[in-house]
């Protein structure tokens, strides 16, 4: 598993906060790269063509919505998504963002907070991949046991049920 972030992309209509965003996170994030987009078809392009580590967007942007490109992330992607903003001003915009998928978000004022927000949220976006890879692998094994036990049930003979009965032990002592 790379655990490195290879590619950032920023989304914002401000080329000033884009700059901002890489000058902090360029200090932290030396081998990254970053990609910029200022409206939503430029967004979904790049969003295409480089699959990105993660995206950072602002929120409110006069051409686009964050929170309508998030969701249209969260139809087709898993991709990490930060909102970096100065707009979140009320707690109802800033629940939408979290139940609408997003993995964090921050106020532009405080973006020195920006890589390790980033660096949180791509360690997290990990040990959930390693979680799924864990579970994917617990119910193949599940899987497999089940059709045994099946195999066995249908040929049942004493000593073939005192065997189900020691794998059923087994599956219920590892849950």
């Amino acid at each position: 598993m790379n655990n490195r972030i290879s590619k950032i992309l920023l989304v914002d209509d401000n080329r000033n906060d884009i700059e901002l965003s890489k000058h902090y996170l360029s200090k932290h994030f030396k081998e990254t790269i970053f990609i910029t987009a200022n409206n939503e078809e430029e967004f979904f392009s790049k969003l295409e063509s480089t699959e990105p580590d993660i995206i950072i967007s602002d929120f409110d942007m006069p051409i686009c919505n964050g929170l309508d490109l998030l969701f249209s992330v969260r139809q087709k992607y898993s991709t990490p998504f930060i909102f970096l903003t100065g707009t979140l001003n009320s707690g109802d915009a800033i629940s939408k963002t979290i139940l609408g998928g997003a993995n964090a978000y921050l106020f532009k004022e405080n973006i020195k907070s920006l890589p390790q927000i980033v660096e949180d949220v791509h360690q997290s976006s990990l040990r959930k991949i390693e979680a799924n890879k864990i579970k994917k692998a617990q119910v193949t094994q599940l899987k497999l046991r089940v059709s045994k036990l099946n195999a066995i049930v249908t040929s049942a003979s004493p000593e073939d049920l005192k065997k189900l009965a020691g794998e059923i032990a087994d599956l219920v002592e590892k849950l």
